[in-house]
């Protein structure tokens, strides 16, 4: 069994700048400075959530158009649904 954690292709920049701690396998921050700090400094302006971590998958495809019609909303036309419901399709 490999009891080594992962780490993340940004794990230095969070080691420098905050705390990180292991989580499911991975090194991984857990806070910069404190919650109410990074609470508004996401309200204030923008947040930022390291994701490389989340999944490691391989392709081999002929075309890869289908795939990237399917993963991309900017090929589809969403003219017919209505404004009430574009917010849906972000938690689909």
């Amino acid at each position: 069994m490999n009891d080594r954690l992962e780490r993340t292709q940004l794990y230095d920049w969070h080691k420098e700048h905050g705390d990180v701690i292991p989580f499911a396998g991975w090194e991984m921050p857990v806070r910069y400075t404190t919650i109410r700090e990074e609470h508004m400094a996401v309200r204030d302006s923008c947040g930022a959530f390291d994701v490389s971590h989340f999944i490691f998958a391989s392709l081999s495809i002929v075309r890869i158009d289908p795939l990237r019609s399917a993963i991309e909303c900017s090929n589809h036309n969403f003219s017919d649904i209505s404004p009430e419901e574009k917010p849906q399709l972000l938690n689909s």
